[in-house]
């Protein structure tokens, strides 16, 4: 049903509303009392009576609805926009009112009456086509009261200039081209500040073009937006010189049918407005209302909506579907709203609190005053503000489709952080600076054709980006005196020609989509091989040397890049024992000097030929070893294997080439495998070397010829650190029960090794040793309470330490922490702690003029009755609720909590709810509703908890038992209630025994 919509969300709110407390003392009474049951009948009867509104009083809350309104729509969706004809039909025949066919939506919207609901559902989902039957949501108008008039335009500067609008509309002041659909309540057309800025007025719920406004919300809505500025008149709009158009989706109650929100979509769409506001909301998602939307981008509309009032995270709609512009509302002080909704949906925030603007100058339900202007807050306020933005950039910038303007409002918006409130408040002049600009630059032009040259173009807008075929923009260029000028370094690329490309910026470099191109072309010189000279004999190591005007060289032999050198001096050492003796290529290639890019021109080649001896490394053992004399990997072993006999010499060096170990000579070795050992000594001395990674060069020679190969090793002489370690006076109870069952301690390892958790007792003799290989980063191993043997241990004191072994043989350790074992066995227990009706420490209704909580109508001696009439369609969510306190008992670990209430009801159907309050109060868990369909005296189940976070320190958990007004609107009576006999809390816990 359309009342469904809204109290799902508010009543987390409601719940955290403090009440009243009711009278006490009432005398006992049988529970088929028939006076108290006429008692009864008499509070509802006063609950629903009418009741004067004082002038002035109760803005915050619209009239109670028509008995027209509880008519029920639905909508027909179709597959095909052929096929809405013969719903229209279908329901025609069937006496169904037709309300609105949506064609563009493929639905067809239908009134009937609610003892027609069942039938005419199953009609319509008869009829050929149709693929759901949805049942229209309503809305409600997202206002948070209105305060007397005050004066005009010094009323909105401060919050107008805290969003930078004065010094944006020194910039931009809009363009009547651009239109901003206002679809609310209706708007008064002939107010003095609104008067020739209406286009295309349309009442979609009268099929008129009337759309005065009888509750004032649209009206005051208008004036945030787009009221006349700058004409000595009233107040200042947000969009200065944006058109207003009217689209009344609300009847004059101020009740908003979603199929009457979609038609006026649409009606908005097909008359050209650039943003539609929707300053409106509520928490159940309607299919009709998302197909209208999406529709209304796909022709290029942004979509602005109010996030809502509640002070709640839970998601919104319209508000919170894709694409729509969320807006949450700030107050005057830095900081959210206090009623604003928040959450990840929201998308940005504006000013929402003491907001001035214009109001039915003939008075309305919400500003009974004829002045013409008033205040208010809500996120309904905030929300023109940002569509009445979002017509400043449209205006500047109409190329922009709806999802850019939404990027540049959010890429724009700043501070709030960690409130909820999306990218934060709204600011009118970064927005505008934010926005790529519409000029495109002179074509660019270049100072050379080889080496580092200059790229430069004329320019209007704040910076300009180049780049070179279809790589990667450059950094945004600071434009000055209308110039920006790029130095490129042309090393790498490939000679010939090539596309330089320039595009304009914003300041925040956001560029525009059309740049400006000019050829390039790059002519750099060959880079040259100076050494060795063509036709050289080598053998063994050798050098290779070449000259080039800029950039990094490739070095390669038989096409093959073997070096890599960024910068001049362009050298590169290579062995012919790498290579087959005989004739090779030599060539080098310019590059530039990051390595990124390697196509530049080839130096001429160079043949040399090369006879070497050929020796091979198998490698060192260990490949990371710890010359620190402890015995553990104190020195390595190098094995090679030489073809024939050779003289054998071999060199260690640094990692910046000086030698620190050698020549060391071993003389003539026959053909086969051999070793070296080193122990990590400097020569001619028993220093060790520092640690890190050293090269040993394995040089040979034989018959005139060279030999060359060279093998890396490392060392490491530190032992890997432990940092933050968890697990110091630990306690645990190794019984394998679900509680504290096991020790977990852990650290930070500074690199690889194998780990080991030592146990020792009291006295000092060992119980456990866990060991395993970790990585770095945190390391972790587990003990369950077990010696080495398996068995349980005895309870006591024990203390642990964590050591390490490295990749290298390098020990380390911890320094000794305690652990406490118990053997203690966790036990479930269950309670069932109960409490009179009357017990409640506080009772009450959110709204007393439609609800209530009193010791006086119940039929039981220590009772307390709850009533609701409060009609949702007027009233939002509404709750009479009694909340209770128990004290549970002593436990380690609290399980579950569930409620349970017994009573009766004297209305059927009505609804029952249990709600569990948080420890920090910030909010409360609702499981779920008990429909009564029963008169007779029952105890009904009210959900289950998870206890953690519903029990305070001094063990208390509070709850409540309410009955809302989800039926009210559909009840043969308009009411809902429960009788409160008792309240039981069913606690679940552990304990140790």
């Amino acid at each position: 049903m359309a009342h469904r919509r809204i109290p799902v969300l508010a009543l987390v709110a409601v719940l955290l509303v403090s009440t009243s407390a009711p009278s006490a003392g009432a005398a006992p009474a049988t529970t088929h009392d028939p006076a108290r049951h006429l008692a009864k009948d008499q509070l509802r009867r006063s609950l629903t009576a009418p009741r004067p509104t004082r002038p002035g009083a109760g803005a915050s809350r619209l009239p109670r609805a028509a008995t027209a309104r509880r008519n029920v729509v639905l909508i027909a969706h179709v597959s095909d926009r052929s096929q809405v004809a013969t719903v229209v039909a279908a329901a025609r025949h069937g006496d169904l009112g037709v309300r609105h066919t949506l064609t563009r939506l493929r639905a067809v919207s239908i009134r009937v009456a609610p003892e027609q609901v069942g039938s005419a559902l199953a009609r319509l989902r008869a009829v050929p086509g149709v693929t759901d039957v949805e049942r229209a949501v309503q809305r409600r108008l997202s206002d948070v009261g209105a305060t007397p008039d005050d004066p005009r335009y010094a009323r909105q500067a401060s919050y107008l200039s805290s969003v930078g609008a004065p010094l944006a509309w020194a910039l931009q002041t809009g363009s009547p081209a651009v239109r901003i659909a206002v679809l609310d309540s209706g708007v008064d057309i002939h107010h003095p500040d609104l008067t020739g800025k209406i286009v295309f007025p349309r009442n979609v719920v009268a099929a008129s073009a009337d759309v005065s406004d009888e509750v004032g919300h649209g009206t005051f809505v208008a004036g945030v937006a787009a009221a006349h500025t700058d004409n000595g008149v009233g107040i200042a709009g947000a969009g200065w010189r944006t058109k207003i158009m009217p689209v009344k989706i609300a009847d004059p109650d101020g009740f908003i049918s979603v199929d009457d929100e979609a038609a006026g979509i649409t009606w908005a769409v097909t008359h050209g407005a650039a943003i539609i506001n929707l300053s409106l909301g509520g928490y159940n998602p309607s299919p009709t209302e998302s197909a209208a939307i999406t529709y209304a981008q796909s022709q290029g509309v942004l979509v602005v909506a109010a996030a809502g009032n509640e002070s709640t995270s839970v998601r919104a709609y319209p508000a919170g579907l894709a694409g729509v512009i969320a807006v949450g509302a700030t107050d005057a002080n830095g900081h959210r709203a206090s009623f604003s909704n928040h959450g990840s949906w929201v998308t940005v925030a504006a000013p929402g609190t003491d907001i001035y603007s214009t109001a039915p100058t003939a008075g309305s339900q919400m500003f009974p005053t004829t002045s013409g202007y008033s205040s208010a807050a809500g996120t309904s306020f905030a929300a023109p503000i940002v569509a009445g933005l979002a017509a400043l950039l449209e205006a500047a910038h109409p190329h922009l489709g709806p999802a850019a303007l939404r990027r540049e409002l959010i890429v724009s918006a700043h501070g709030y952080r960690q409130t909820g409130l999306g990218a934060g408040q709204v600011d009118f002049l970064q927005a505008l600076s934010h926005v790529p600009p519409t000029s495109r630059p002179a074509a660019p032009r270049q100072s050379s054709s080889a080496g580092v040259l200059t790229l430069s173009t004329a320019s209007s807008a704040p910076t300009v980006r180049f780049r070179i075929d279809a790589e990667s923009w450059s950094a945004p260029i600071t434009v000055s005196g209308g110039h920006a000028s790029l130095r490129f370094s042309s090393y790498g690329y490939a000679n010939g020609a090539h596309t330089v490309t320039a595009i304009d910026c914003s300041a925040h470099a956001e560029c525009n989509a059309a740049p400006s191109a000019a050829p390039l072309r790059l002519a750099n010189p060959a880079p040259v091989i100076t050494s060795p000279a063509p036709r050289a004999a080598l053998s063994g190591p050798f050098v290779v040397t070449a000259a080039s005007r800029g950039g990094g060289l490739g070095f390669r032999i038989d096409g093959a890049r073997l070096a890599f050198v960024h910068a001049a001096p362009y050298t590169a050492h290579f062995s012919g024992s790498a290579l087959s003796d005989g004739t090779h290529t030599l060539r080098v290639r310019q590059c530039s000097a990051d390595h990124l890019h390697c196509a530049g021109p080839f130096s001429r080649p160079v043949t040399v030929t090369t006879d070497s001896l050929h020796p091979t490394i198998a490698g060192f053992d260990p490949p990371l070893f710890s010359p620190n004399a402890d015995r553990r990997k104190d020195g390595t072993l190098l094995t090679f294997t030489l073809p024939d006999r050779e003289n054998v010499t071999i060199r260690v060096r640094a990692a910046n080439g000086s030698l620190v170990r050698g020549p060391v000579s071993i003389g003539s070795l026959g053909a086969g495998v051999h070793t070296w050992s080193w122990r990590g000594h400097r020569p001619a001395s028993t220093d060790f070397v520092a640690d890190g990674t050293y090269t040993a060069e394995l040089s040979t020679s034989a018959g005139g010829l060279l030999g060359s190969v060279s093998r890396a090793v490392r060392v490491d002489t530190a032992g890997a650190a432990f940092t933050s370690v968890v697990g110091r006076g630990v306690h645990f109870d190794p019984l394998r029960d679900g509680y504290r069952d096991h020790f977990v301690p852990s650290a930070l390892l500074s690199e690889p090794a194998t780990v080991t958790l030592t146990i020792r007792d009291a006295g000092g003799h060992l119980v456990q040793t866990r060991s395993g290989y970790r990585h770095a980063g945190r390391a972790t191993i587990e003990w369950w309470g077990r010696d080495r043997s398996g068995k349980l241990i005895t309870p006591g004191v024990y203390t642990w330490t964590f050591s390490a072994v490295d990749r290298a043989g390098n020990p380390s350790s911890t320094s000794v922490f305690h652990v406490y074992a118990s053997v203690a066995k966790l036990v479930k227990r269950t309670i069932v702690l109960g409490a009179a009706g009357s017990s409640f420490y506080a009772a009450g209704a959110n709204d007393a003029s439609c609800g209530d909580a009193t010791t006086q109508f119940t039929n039981y001696s220590h009772g307390v009755y709850l009533i609701q009439t409060c009609d949702p369609r007027t009233k939002g969510a509404q709750r009479s609720v009694a909340r209770y306190r128990f004290t549970l008992p002593p436990a380690r670990r609290y399980a579950t909590l569930s409620i349970q209430a017994r009573g009766s009801a004297f209305y059927v159907p009505s609804e029952l709810s249990g709600a569990y309050y948080r420890t920090d109060r910030s909010a409360v868990a609702i499981p779920q509703y008990r429909t009564l369909g029963s008169l007779a005296e029952r105890t009904y189940a009210l959900g289950t908890i998870a206890a953690p976070g519903y029990v305070g320190a001094h063990r208390v958990a509070r709850i409540g038992v309410a009955v809302d007004n989800r039926y009210v609107a559909t009840s043969p009576f308009g009411t809902s209630d429960f009788d409160i006999a008792s309240v039981r809390l069913t606690v679940t816990y552990f304990v140790l025994q």
